[in-house]
This record gives C-alpha cells, sequence and structure tokens, in this order.
C-alpha cells in the first residue's frame, strides 16, 4: 500500500473533480429502501399490529397522535392548554400531517436520519458504501432505538444531518440549492418536536459552519469566506423564520413553565459518569430493559437516557479517519466535536458541563447524556471517512498498525474497567463472568470487527466492505432488538372503542366537568391516566409533560408527571376548575403528600387516620419519605404524631424526624446520595424508579394501652419542616394479636365535607361525581386582590378554612379598573356552544360582575362582548376572567394567539423565498454540461 501521506489535497477536494449528476429517483429509492429496512427491524411488533410506542410513546405521543392538527387549543389536560405551546405534540410538523398511521410516522424518523447522513458521508468523502455505513450507524444507534418512544426527539434529531449536509456543500456547490435545502431542515427539526435536541443540534450545526467558513477563507481568501458566512446566515435564517410559528409559542410557554427555574441537580439529572461509560463499549452491561437475554436493568438511571452506543467496528473505523488527520484533514473537526460530546455526557462532573448550565437557554435542559446524538453524528462521519480511506487503499501500514493498536488500546481499557469494576448483574455470574451476554457479546464483536478491518485493510474491496456492513447491522441489533419497543407497547386496535360502550365512560367525554386523578401517575394506560385520557376523550385536570405552566403549577400544586394533591372535599379549587368527578380514592388507598417543596404546596397539612372498633393498639407505624430534602440535616423536625384512643384519652405523641423516621426518597440514587445531608434510617421497602432504588421508611413508636378501643392517629406539619412528606401507610398493632393493621387516612377536613356520590369502578379505577358540582361558568359578584403565590394555600384549604365560595368571590392579583364587581348575587350562566378553543355563553346579571370560564388561563384568549372587544383576565391565578356590566350578554371567548397571525406571515415569506432559491438550485442543477458538484463513487 502507497503512503498516504503523499497526497496534497483532502478527500473532499478529490471528490470536486469527479462530479455526477444527482438523481432525484436515486435519492427517493433510497429513502425507499431505508423505509423497508426499518419496516422489516420492527416487523416483530408490526405483524402484531402493535404499536412501536414503549415508555412516553404509550404516556404521551401516541394519545396526541389521535387529536386533531388543526386544533390550537388541547381542552383534555391541564384544565386546558395551548396545543401550539406544546411542541412535542408536533401540531405544525408536515411529517405528522402526512403520516397515515402513528407507526409509519415513528419510522419516518428513521428514514429521515438515514437519507441525511448518507447524503452528508456522501459529501464528505464521494464513497456510497461509506455513505451506507455512516447512515445505518446513525440510524441505528443506540440513542435513536432507545429514544424510539420519546417521538419528538428521534424526529428532532433525525434532520440535523440533513442540516450538516447542507452545511458541507457550500464549499462546493455555487447554487442556492443547498441554502434552500438547508433552510427546509432548519424549519423540520425545529417542528419535529423536541426544543432540546433542536437547540443542540442547530448549535453544533453553527459550529461546523463557523469551521467551513474558515477552512474556506483560508483556502480561496476572505471573499470566498465571505460568500459562505452569507450563504449560513441566510439557510439558518429562512430555516427559523419558517419555524417561527412554533419557536414563539414555545419560547413563550418555555418562559413561564416550571423548568424556568432549574437547579444544578435538575440539569445534571440523566448524566453519564466515568463508570457508565463503559456502556459505549457494552451496551448491556447493566441489564436491559425491560428484561431480555441480558437481564433486568439494574444501572444507573435510566438506560434510555444513558444509550450511546454506536457499535464496535465504527470504533475502529473511526481510529483509521484519525491517524489519517493530515490526509483528510476535516476529520480533525469531528474527532473533536466526538472528543466533547462525550464530556459534555457527562454533565456538571467537569468545569465544561458547569459552564453549559450557565449559557442561557441549554441550561434550562436535563439529561446531558442526550449529547450523546452529537457522539453518534461524529462517529457516523469519521465511520465513513475511515471506511472511504480503506476502500481506496489510502491507508498505510503505519497507519493501519496505529490504528489497530489505538483500537486495541481502547477495547482493553473498556474490558479491564468491567473485570475491576463489574456490576452486580455481572458479578452474580461467578468467576465465569466473562460468559455473562452482556460481556461476550460485545467481546465477539470486538474479535469479529478486529478481523473484517484487518481484512479490508488488506485486500480492500465491496466483499470486505459487505460484510463489514452485515457486522454493523448485527452488532448494533443486539442492543436496538432487545429494547423496550419489542416487549412494551399499547395494541393498535385501542380499546376506547370498547370503552365507550360504558355510560359513565361516555358521560365524562361529554366535557361538562372535569375529573380529578388522585395518583393517576402510578396507574396503568386508561382513561384517566395522564396523558392517555386523550384517546378517550376524558378531560382531566392534570397532565404529563415538561411544560406545565408555573402559574398553573403554583396554584393546583399539579406536577409534570400528572400527580395532583389530595384536597378537601370542600375545597374551592375544585370549583375553580370545574371538577365534576373524583377518580381514585383519598383515603387508605394512594400515598398522601402533605406540605410544600419542591415547587408546589399540597394545602394539606394534617392527616388523620381512624382506628376501628375493636381493635387496641399497643405502637403505631408511619411509612413515608421526604422529596426535594436533600439539604435537611439529620433530626431535623419535620412533623407531629399523635394518637388519642376511642374514649378521647392521649396515649402517644412523637416527632418525626429526618434520617430518624424518614428521609430523602431517592436517597439511593447515585447523583443525590452525595448531596443528603441526612442519615439513611431504617428502609421499610425499595421500588423501581426507573434505573434505581426509590425507597420508603418506617417509624415505629410504642403507645400506652389504650382503655378504650377505636380513637385516631394524627399526623401535623411543622411550619419550618423545609419539605413534604409523602405518606404512603399508617398502621396500628393489635395488642392481642401482634399483627399490623393498616388504616384509613385522609387530610383532616376543617369540617363535615358535601357528599360525593358512591362510586363507580371504570376499569379498576373507582370514580364518584361531585353533588356540589355547579358547572363550567358562572359570574362573581365580589373581589378579593390577593398574591398569586398566596391563592393556592386559600383555593387548596377547605371552604371553611378559606372563607370563600369560589361562586361567589374571585381572587385577582391586581385590582383592574375594568373589573369594579356591583351584582347582589351569583348570575346564571348558559353555555351555548362550546368545542376546542372557542366558548359561546349567554349571561344575566343585576349588576355589573365578573365572568369565570373555568378554563385554563392564556394570554391568546380573546373576547367578545356582544360583538366588542372585552378584558380577558386571569381569576383565581389559573382560569379566564371577563368583566360583564348589569344585563343579558352573548360572549365570545376564542383562542388565537395574535402573534400566531404575524409569525405565520413571516413563515410564508420564508417559504415563498426558499421555494424561490430551491427551484433557481434545481434548474442550475440540471443545466446541461452543469457539474452538479455530487461526488461520484471511488470504491
Amino acid at each position: 500500500m502507497e503512503p498516504i501521506g503523499k497526497e496534497r489535497i483532502s478527500t473532499r477536494d478529490q471528490a470536486r473533480t469527479r462530479p455526477a449528476n444527482p438523481s432525484v429517483m436515486g435519492w427517493l429509492v433510497l429513502a425507499l429502501l431505508f423505509a423497508g429496512f426499518y419496516a422489516l427491524y420492527f416487523s416483530p411488533v408490526l405483524i402484531q399490529n402493535g404499536l412501536l410506542a414503549p415508555g412516553d410513546g404509550t404516556i404521551y405521543y401516541w394519545p396526541t397522535f389521535g387529536l386533531p392538527a388543526t386544533d390550537l387549543w388541547n381542552d383534555l389536560l391541564l384544565s386546558g392548554y395551548s396545543a401550539l405551546s406544546d411542541i412535542q405534540a408536533q401540531t405544525l410538523y408536515p411529517l405528522r400531517w402526512l403520516s397515515p398511521t402513528y407507526n409509519s410516522l415513528v419510522i419516518s424518523a428513521y428514514v429521515v436520519a438515514a437519507v441525511g447522513s448518507f447524503g452528508l458521508a456522501l459529501s464528505l468523502t464521494g464513497s456510497r458504501i461509506a455513505a451506507l455505513a455512516a447512515a445505518l450507524v446513525v440510524s441505528g444507534s443506540g440513542f435513536m432505538l432507545a429514544h424510539l418512544g420519546h417521538l419528538s426527539i428521534v424526529h428532532a434529531a433525525a434532520w440535523v444531518p440533513g442540516i450538516l449536509w447542507a452545511l458541507s456543500r457550500f464549499r462546493t456547490s455555487e447554487g442556492s440549492l443547498p441554502v434552500a435545502a438547508g433552510a427546509l431542515a432548519v424549519a423540520m427539526c425545529i417542528y419535529g418536536g423536541h426544543p432540546q435536541l433542536s437547540v443542540i443540534g442547530m448549535l453544533f450545526a453553527g459550529t461546523y459552519a463557523l469551521s467551513e467558513i474558515c477552512l474556506e477563507a483560508a483556502r480561496s481568501g476572505w471573499r470566498a469566506g465571505a460568500r459562505m458566512l452569507a450563504k449560513v446566515v441566510a439557510m439558518f435564517l429562512l430555516g427559523l423564520l419558517i419555524a417561527s410559528p412554533a419557536l414563539d409559542s414555545v419560547l413563550s410557554a418555555a418562559s413561564s413553565s416550571v423548568r424556568s427555574a432549574w437547579s444544578l441537580t435538575d440539569f445534571n439529572s440523566f448524566s453519564h459518569d466515568v463508570a457508565s461509560l463503559r456502556m459505549v463499549a457494552f451496551p448491556n452491561l447493566y441489564g436491559g430493559a425491560p428484561p431480555g437475554p441480558y437481564g433486568a436493568y439494574g444501572g444507573p438511571f435510566n438506560l434510555t437516557e444513558l444509550t450511546i452506543y454506536v457499535g464496535i467496528a465504527p470504533w475502529l473505523l473511526c481510529m483509521l479517519a484519525v491517524v489519517r488527520w493530515k490526509q483528510d484533514p476535516d476529520a480533525i473537526f469531528w474527532a473533536a466535536a466526538a472528543v466533547v460530546s462525550l464530556l459534555l455526557c457527562l454533565g456538571a462532573a467537569t468545569p465544561l458541563g458547569e459552564l453549559v448550565y450557565r449559557i442561557p437557554l441549554l441550561g434550562k435542559f436535563r439529561a446531558q447524556a442526550r449529547f450523546g446524538w452529537i457522539l453518534t453524528l461524529c462517529m457516523g462521519v469519521l465511520t465513513a471517512y475511515g471506511l472511504s480511506a480503506a476502500l481506496r487503499n489510502a491507508v498505510s501500514r503505519r497507519q493501519a498498525l496505529a490504528a489497530l493498536c489505538m483500537g486495541l488500546v481502547l477495547a482493553g481499557t473498556m474490558l479491564a474497567s468491567v473485570a475491576l469494576a463489574p456490576p452486580g448483574n455481572v458479578l452474580a455470574q461467578g468467576p465465569e463472568w466473562v460468559l455473562h451476554p452482556a460481556v461476550l457479546v460485545p467481546l465477539v464483536f470486538m474479535v469479529v470487527a478486529f478481523l473484517l478491518v484487518g481484512l479490508l485493510l488488506l485486500k480492500p474491496g465491496r466483499p470486505a466492505a459487505a460484510m463489514l456492513l452485515v457486522l454493523l447491522v448485527v452488532d448494533l441489533g443486539s442492543f436496538g432488538w432487545f429494547h423496550d419497543w419489542k416487549y412494551v407497547g399499547p395494541q393498535a386496535p385501542a380499546a376506547p372503542k370498547q370503552a365507550r360502550s360504558d355510560a359513565l365512560l361516555s358521560k365524562l367525554a361529554l366535557g361538562n366537568g372535569r375529573v380529578m386523578p388522585i395518583g393517576a401517575p402510578h396507574w396503568p394506560a386508561g382513561p384517566m391516566r395522564p396523558n392517555t385520557n386523550m384517546t378517550y376523550g376524558i378531560p382531566v385536570v392534570v397532565g404529563y409533560g415538561p411544560l406545565l405552566s408555573s402559574r398553573y403549577a403554583t396554584v393546583t400544586g399539579a406536577d409534570t408527571l400528572g400527580g395532583f394533591p389530595i384536597l378537601p372535599p370542600d375545597a374551592p379549587l375544585l370549583d375553580v376548575l370545574g371538577i365534576r368527578w373524583v377518580a381514585g380514592k383519598s383515603t387508605g388507598v394512594n400515598p398522601v403528600l402533605i406540605g410544600s417543596g419542591c415547587g408546589a404546596d399540597s394545602g394539606i397539612t394534617r392527616l388523620q387516620a381512624k382506628v376501628p372498633p375493636g381493635l387496641k393498639p399497643d405502637a403505631i407505624r408511619i411509612v413515608s419519605h421526604l422529596s426535594c430534602s436533600t439539604e435537611l440535616a439529620t433530626s431535623h423536625d419535620i412533623a407531629d404524631a399523635t394518637v388519642i384512643d376511642g374514649s378521647g384519652k392521649p396515649v402517644g405523641s412523637f416527632v418525626v424526624e429526618a434520617g430518624v423516621n424518614t428521609a430523602e426518597w431517592a436517597y439511593d440514587r447515585a447523583d443525590v446520595r452525595p448531596t443528603v445531608a441526612h442519615a439513611r434510617p431504617h428502609v421499610f421497602e425499595s421500588f423501581d424508579a426507573g434505573g434505581f432504588n426509590g425507597l420508603w421508611f418506617d417509624a415505629t413508636w410504642a403507645i400506652q394501652p389504650a382503655t378504650a378501643d377505636g380513637g385516631s392517629v394524627t399526623l401535623a406539619m411543622r411550619q419550618d419542616a423545609g419539605a413534604p412528606v409523602m405518606t404512603r401507610s399508617i398502621e396500628a398493632k393489635d395488642s392481642r394479636t401482634g399483627a399490623w393493621v393498616p388504616l384509613e387516612f385522609g387530610p383532616l377536613s376543617e369540617n363535615a365535607a358535601p357528599l360525593n356520590s358512591p362510586s363507580t369502578d371504570v376499569q379498576g379505577v373507582p370514580v364518584s361525581e361531585r353533588l356540589g358540582y355547579r358547572g363550567m361558568a358562572w359570574v362573581a359578584c365580589t373581589a378579593r386582590v390577593v398574591p398569586l403565590e398566596q391563592q393556592g394555600a386559600i383555593l387548596r384549604a377547605s371552604r371553611a378554612s378559606a372563607r370563600m365560595d369560589a361562586r361567589s368571590t374571585v381572587l385577582l392579583e391586581e385590582k383592574s379598573p375594568g373589573a369594579s364587581l356591583a351584582c347582589k348575587s351569583p348570575a346564571p350562566v348558559s353555555v351555548m356552544e362550546r368545542r376546542p378553543g372557542y366558548w359561546k355563553l349567554r349571561t344575566r346579571s343585576d349588576g355589573a360582575g365578573m365572568l369565570i370560564v373555568s378554563t385554563s388561563f392564556n394570554p391568546g384568549w380573546n373576547a367578545l362582548v356582544d360583538g366588542v372587544a372585552a378584558k380577558v383576565l386571569p381569576a383565581y391565578g389559573v382560569v379566564v376572567g371577563i368583566p360583564v356590566a348589569a344585563g343579558e350578554h352573548e360572549v365570545e371567548l376564542h383562542f388565537l394567539p395574535r402573534s400566531l397571525l404575524w409569525t405565520l406571515l413571516l413563515a410564508g415569506l420564508a417559504i415563498i423565498a426558499t421555494v424561490i432559491l430551491l427551484w433557481k438550485g434545481v434548474l442550475r442543477t440540471f443545466q446541461p454540461g452543469h457539474p452538479a458538484g455530487q461526488k461520484g463513487s471511488r470504491e
């Protein structure tokens, strides 16, 4: 082999001398081939008529896919919210509109990623075989397969190779085609879904563009560099303008979401540590999720986010590209980017990660292991560089030996790290731990990869390259074929059609009142589990998703997992949110959160458990854990427990202390334990928290023998508790039998609460109707000005302690000149018409009042009173209030953000400009004798 060091120009410069006209039909055939490949890949689910929707796919993306893409307002979650603001719903994403089924939308992401990676690698190397290898590495990577249930992540990621492909063409194409194509890829990346992947991808593309501009300026002068800079600016500007409707909505929602205040611990969650980086070579080292041939996953939290596997052979081919940096200097950028992205996967464990946390926007995202997508892209490109060089017989013996030695060192280091500190599942194999599938399978791939790469270097040609491609598919499949998509996911013929025959479910779906699910995040997918409730058309007051409004969370106590605090049965918030039904039990079945912290206030400070007649306890036990309590020291007082027997005599009084009787629930999580300031008390039970064990702790106290059976146990939070307590159970020990008896418990109400109807079982969940339900719209006649942060405590307390009736008194954040109320009694309101984003109502009052409409407040709401524009105010902090004068009025309320009209106009103009550039570029490309700049194949 002739040393490649004699080459005078780079791979790309050589390729420029051998252009070939592009074929649109060729790209279409390539896309169809990749579609067929991934249809075959996912056939175990497709042939069973299943859905490619594991995990969040079932909970979030599949239900959202079933909603009309034309609805700007989603009335089924969180008392309503802007569907535009939830970019992960892909409301404006063209591929969602064009996909006939959910599965076809999923597969399209892999096709887009594969075609984009193929084009990028072909542009850089000129080798179709090398481009095919890059396409397989990127689209079939562990990142893409592990995130299959995160539809918005895979779609946002899939368009990044296309953006890079367009940028790579700027140095070799003088036309406008790359500018237009790149702009469309930028817009699709944003519309495709996940803000974090869009931001990461765009920043990486910008960095690559800067590198290309500098190289072009150094090679051809500053004028050429300036021309390329203008193209780059035009591409990104057009792309951002096309995506401006989505950008405006999501930026507005993000600034007001619960993530606007994000701690370093939040930022650092789902990041790698040095030990977990072994998964780069041993992707199933800690087991699989769900359990398959590799056993149950027991590694750091969690496998989906930490997977960055790209196979074994790509690392060897990458080494070939690295050792040839003098001949292919373009590979330097990709190698450096690979190193930086790998460091960023470690999160705040490095100074680089802490710097990212302090960068606006980037610091608002968690899961730093998602920088593994950039590593994946870099590995795909470097694989193409290495394979192309080997196919061209352009690797010297010295370079080949150096690359193989580097590969051996890397493989040896990874294997040694496993041998020195094997995880528990591997260690359980005993002395023969190397035979554990999680270790043995990668070792086999390492041996075969070294042999095939060596064969390719000795006898460059298609046979050896074809064997490498087959190895690559099987190697990536050793992880991807056994991930959760194959085992977990609903069936396509969904239950809703059968469920609709249930009279109560049909009534719930009418929308005249919402459902308050208690303990919903722990339920299986069903009619009232957020967000699967959307499939059944049942409105609920909770929702699963990251863009929960901080206003809504502050007032209601809802969280991003779909949790909702247990309220006193007469809490004013029930009326404000239009809650007509309560699903689940509020006593003795679901854990109850009391106190405040973690960005929410439960509104409950006391629990009471009833000791049943006939039981004389001699001890009590409380099982609980804390949340967001890492700063609390050992023996910090949390709550007081008081025991009273059936005669009213106190028989015990105790203090619940942090680190003694209860502790942080995530105490054993690797990134939490070093930060906890209190001790780890006795663990009552652990539970799978998705990659680590969550903990319940028990506190047991002996009490005086009761003089009478029955009685009660009261748990009251201290004012300076500093963290909320999740109480799982309160139990009493029978003095006669020694058995522990669970006690029914719930919030201690200030007075007798209105009764609910007897519960009806709906697919395993008890549902009862509030007999005091009074509708979703009314006119309030008095107003109280209360700061937003105090409104939640008033609304979540019992009606007696709050001293207010939400039907007559409205809470406002400030006194409004147009909201002077003078009516004497609450007035009736008729709902004449209602659909997502639209209400038509009729009011009648004896004086000026405030019309309350129980739908979440958003600045995009517009009101007309008798055809005249009226002001829309936030009432009770979370719903819509409209001042109305005395008399009878017709009120229309519709959701249409004014900014949407402007952004649609900007997007339309940008689309027109992009189409013109695209058309000019295509015409220029197909002019007779014009070199298209598309590389020919040299393998």
